[in-house]
């Protein structure tokens, strides 16, 4: 017996309203209330699983979620803003959308394990649901790929295996995306690492003070008046805190020549050292250009800027930065965030380090940029020391640069991408596959600048202006490729955390796509070889983050296809459209489990609710 319901289904997504004629088909199997759910029109609807071991329902509703190369298609726009200076000085932005970039995705599920569940009475079953984490690898389709066939296999227990031998080819994607478009388009917005730094700082004041004081010497300054100025030895030391890190000009001001103290707004002359690091950092990360020479300085003396420390005629802004969409999908390096986070806790750092006995700035900075303090603080760095090694290991070959670095920093500049993750076959490389390497410029400083101390202190070892490099790792990378410092002065400038690069997350994370086979006519990715390493790299970190799927209740015989528990009664799925804003849903109400049943049971209650929204893939009907 079937019967056929008609109506308008009604479909709410984040780009409005949707509207599709559906099909609903009750059918009867067995004598046993079944439903199956059918929609027609762009696919928009309900996708149900089943507990029912008939094979029509099966076919037409099972899904296999373990299969390692199913694939699907992912389309990305942006927005890009056209006019960013005008934006910042208060125009509405021009936004044009850039696009569509096409990713091939695939997912293969790992570390699966079967548990009890909650949703079940069935207390004495320990294969009631499932556990398990999704490897994500994608494949941009700006050209043409091949897919090697994986080296995986999964044993009856679902664990993933790994093995060699002779690969083919699984699939050979063809190039989707317009030629006009590739992964090293750059995009221009605003930057939301950027914002959660300000966040963290409250403001960008708050944020330049930060590298120069502790928050209690921020404090301070509104009691200036009755407080000595900090010298240069007591400035973001945790210890100092009854001095004022600079006064204001109003209190300044009425204070006269009776005070030497520093007044804050000169902290922001785009000459000072710190506006000079803001802006050179900011340009290696993609800012953009908000001040050319000539312009009224930010600091109120009525003069016009000119030139910063490094000879830039423009100042660059972080706010809004470009980068390309490769960057923005996989992640990349930051050399702003790299400097300007460490400086901001590493007051922090030095306390911690005399809490526990050892007084060394050098130590408390190693500590701080190896990862090894991210227990205690709010944001975390990671071992950023390691991470830019590894950029550098992809970005040194494309830097170039002049003697002086005195002179011109600028003229130290890394121009270019890394390569490729098609090719390569070392992972790490395969993850900074592509980047834009000019923030690694930071790093590469570091080379010359650490060369012209040693130079310095063979004439002079007691010059106060320097202080030797030490990289954050130990190593004498500065001589080479540059590092990450955790130690350093030149010309009276401390060299803390410079060189340092910070890896931002990319929109879709890591991507362990690469080579790691001999290439062919065509790039090639390995889908084994790249989940085994993304399995063995990412494998703790998502270990708190893994995904439960309820698994059918077992039967209560062995043998018997007749006697089910009562929870696989009701383990249907039945929904209804009654209008254009209206679904009504049969809700099974002897058990808690989150599902929904036949109306032609004895126990159930039946409720209309208002359409919700829908994450686009599956409408999921919830109540009021």
């Amino acid at each position: 017996m079937s019967k056929i319901l008609r109506g308008i289904g009604v479909v709410i997504t984040l780009g409005g309203l949707i509207m599709n004629n559906s099909v609903v088909k009750e059918i009867y199997l067995g004598g046993r209330a079944k439903l199956l759910l059918a929609t027609i029109g762009q696919n928009a609807g309900t996708r149900y699983a089943t507990c029912n071991e008939n094979s029509l329902l099966k076919r037409l509703n099972a899904e296999d979620q373990f299969q390692p190369n199913g694939a699907s298609d992912l389309t990305y726009n942006f927005y890009n803003i056209d006019n960013p200076e005008e934006y910042l000085k208060g125009d509405d932005a021009i936004l044009v959308e850039r696009g569509p970039y096409v990713i091939k995705k695939h997912t293969v599920k790992y570390a699966v394990e079967f548990k009890a569940s909650g949703l079940t009475r069935d207390v004495g079953n320990n294969k009631a649901s499932i556990e398990y984490n999704e490897a994500n690898l994608y494949i941009p389709l700006d050209i043409n790929v091949d897919v090697k066939k994986t080296n995986m296999t999964r044993g009856s227990d679902l664990k993933l295996n790994w093995f060699d031998g002779e690969r083919q080819n699984v699939a050979s994607y063809e190039k989707k995306m317009p030629n006009h478009l590739s992964m090293n388009n750059k995009i221009t917005n605003i930057s939301p690492i950027y914002q959660s730094i300000i966040g963290e700082a409250n403001d960008e004041f708050s944020l330049i003070l930060s590298m120069i004081c502790t928050p209690t010497q921020i404090d301070n300054i509104f009691a200036a008046d009755t407080k000595p100025q900090c010298t240069g030895a007591e400035l973001n030391d945790m210890e100092k805190a009854d001095c004022s890190c600079c006064m204001l000009r109003e209190m300044f001001d009425q204070m006269g020549e009776s005070t030497n103290a520093t007044v804050c707004e000169t902290l922001l002359d785009e000459s000072s050292q710190v506006i000079s690091d803001l802006s050179l950092l900011a340009y290696y990360d993609g800012g953009i250009q908000v001040k050319q020479a000539g312009d009224e300085k930010y600091s109120t003396s009525g003069e016009n800027f000119v030139e910063t420390l490094y000879n830039q005629t423009l100042i660059y802004s972080p706010v809004i930065q470009s980068h390309t969409v490769n960057d923005l999908l996989f992640g990349y390096p930051s050399a702003y965030v790299g400097k300007i986070v460490p400086m901001m806790y590493f007051g922090h750092a030095v306390k911690i380090m005399k809490d526990n006995g050892i007084n060394s700035r050098t130590q408390a900075a190693k500590e701080l940029l190896t990862g090894n303090m991210d227990d205690f603080l709010p944001f975390k760095l990671g071992d950023i020391s390691l991470y830019t090694k590894k950029v550098g290991s992809v970005c040194l070959n494309t830097c170039s640069g002049a003697t002086d670095v005195a002179a011109s920093p600028l003229d130290l500049m890394c121009d270019g991408f890394a390569p490729e993750r098609y090719e390569s076959n070392r992972i790490d490389d395969v993850l900074l596959g592509g980047i834009d390497c000019k923030p690694y410029s930071a790093t590469y400083a570091t080379i010359k600048m650490c060369k012209d101390i040693d130079a310095t202190m063979e004439m002079d070892p007691f010059d106060n202006e320097s202080e030797k490099c030490i990289c954050a790792d130990g190593s004498d990378d500065y001589k080479t490729s540059g590092c990450c410092l955790a130690a350093g002065k030149y010309k009276g400038l401390d060299l803390t955390s410079s060189g340092c690069l910070f890896p931002v997350d990319g929109i879709l994370g890591p991507n362990y796509a690469g080579r790691y086979t001999a290439t062919g006519v065509k790039p090639t990715v390995d889908l084994g070889e790249s989940t085994e390493a993304l399995v063995s790299r990412e494998s703790e970190k998502q270990s708190s983050s893994k995904m439960t799927q309820f698994v059918c209740p077992s039967k209560t015989g062995p043998g018997d296809d007749t006697l089910f528990l009562p929870e696989l009664k009701a383990f249907g799925h039945y929904e209804r459209f009654d209008g254009k804003q209206k679904h009504t849903t049969y809700q099974y109400t002897g058990t808690p489990r989150m599902r929904q049943t036949d109306s032609t049971l004895d126990d159930v209650e039946p409720f209309s609710s208002k359409v919700r929204g829908t994450s686009a893939q599956y409408f999921r009907p919830t109540g009021e």
